[in-house]
């Protein structure tokens, strides 16, 4: 699925990262890093990602970043 950001991001990857954010007993780092990845997928603005994180814009960015070259290695 293309969105506004740009990225595609598969329904497996999706359902990975909100199982991650659904799930009691993951570990708080990677609820968050998934949380800002999938904003960021949604068209999300830094400034709202960062609002609704906590987290600062150079982690955002970083964990975009990081994204990208993820689904770049998954295609």
């Amino acid at each position: 699925m293309t969105t506004e950001s740009g990225v595609q991001l598969s329904p497996e990857h999706r359902a990975e990262l909100e199982g991650w954010v659904a799930g009691r007993n993951t570990p708080q780092k990677l609820v968050w890093r998934a949380r800002i990845v999938l904003m960021w997928v949604d068209g999300a603005s830094i400034t709202k990602i960062v609002q609704a994180t906590g987290k600062t814009k150079r982690a955002a960015h970083r964990w975009r970043d990081r994204c990208v070259a993820w689904l770049c290695q998954a295609v």
